[in-house]
């Protein structure tokens, strides 16, 4: 009896540890489905980002090829970079040296407009006419007085001009383009002296100008002398034989016949005519006609000689300037 228990123990225990046996193969079973399962979920996903990330490392370097590619025609070319151009700008210094140009001339206009008291310019007497009868709008034929620039004074009336010199007198003022209040004129015979002038106004508005001397004042006003309306006669004919310049050395007296049928009388460079002219065969005369307070004509005796270099006008011989 006591066999049979002994035996039955030895078989229950090894019954139990078979049972342990068996439950731990399940269990290292159990453990390597969980380790193979896990193996199976995460390879999917590892694989994926591990194509993503190949596709932007393909573009990337696609990319860069694009950008390195060379211009077509270019071989020989490495595949480097283009160095990027930079746009020109203009230097600051040309950029201030224009505004300081636009502003210089906006304050010479402004000058010359407003503040120019330069007796420089055409002037009439303002007893004799208005400024609108000085700008020639009477068509009356006033005495015009001009100081120009380079020294020369003159008095026209009509188309004859009596010429002479002007200068500013007082010590600081040595150019004609540096107003003074002194003058010194002389034009012979008619207009000489030492005058203090005074200049008022501007070239919007008019400008005046006051000439002070030997116990007199004379008022004058801005002016712009009108062009004489002379024309050539329909007879003219500009193959006549006093065409040319011809020269008095001894007088110092010019002649000047154009083709166009205008002329020029110049006297010792004082007295100067303009005019237009005709050539009257007939009477052995040359017909000038020149305006003074109104047209008049100024008619002269002409004799050509054999080989057309000299000329007599008025009993005078002239030779004939060479151009």
């Amino acid at each position: 009896m006591e066999d049979f228990e002994k035996k039955n123990d030895a078989l229950e225990s090894e019954q139990d540890s078979a049972a342990e046996a068996a439950e731990a193969q399940e269990a290292a079973a159990e453990t390597a489905e969980n380790a193979e399962s896990e193996v199976v979920d995460t390879t999917p996903e590892t694989e994926s980002r591990t194509e993503e990330t190949a596709e932007v490392e393909t573009d990337a370097v696609s990319d860069t090829a694009e950008a390195v590619e060379p211009a077509e025609g270019t071989e020989g070319f490495t595949n480097e970079a283009p160095v990027p151009v930079k746009k020109k700008k203009i230097q600051t210094p040309i950029i201030i040296a224009a505004i300081v140009l636009v502003l210089a001339l906006i304050g010479g206009a402004v000058f010359f407009l407003f503040f120019n008291n330069s007796v420089v310019g055409t002037w009439v007497e303002a007893e004799s006419a208005s400024a609108d009868e000085a700008s020639g709008g009477t068509g009356k034929a006033l005495r015009y007085y001009t100081f120009e620039k380079d020294g020369t004074a003159k008095i026209s009336l009509g188309t004859m001009q009596v010429v002479g010199t002007w200068s500013y007198a007082n010590d600081d003022s040595s150019t004609t383009d540096q107003p003074g209040n002194t003058i010194n004129v002389a034009i012979s015979y008619f207009f000489t002296g030492t005058f203090k002038i005074d200049v008022q106004g501007n070239a919007i508005t008019g400008k005046t100008l006051e000439l002070e001397g030997y116990g007199s004042k004379i008022k004058f006003n801005s002016a712009k002398q009108p062009e004489a309306n002379l024309k050539v006669s329909e007879k003219f004919d500009p193959k006549n034989e006093v065409v040319g310049k011809w020269k008095n050395s001894e007088q110092n007296v010019t002649y000047t016949f154009n083709e166009d049928g205008t002329c020029n009388l110049n006297q010792m460079d004082m007295l100067i005519i303009d005019g237009v002219y005709n050539v009257n065969k007939k009477t052995g005369k040359v017909d000038i006609t020149y305006v003074e307070e109104k047209e008049n004509t100024l008619n002269i005796e002409y004799k050509t000689s054999a080989d057309k270099k000299t000329i007599t006008f008025s009993g005078l011989e002239y030779k004939k300037v060479e151009k």
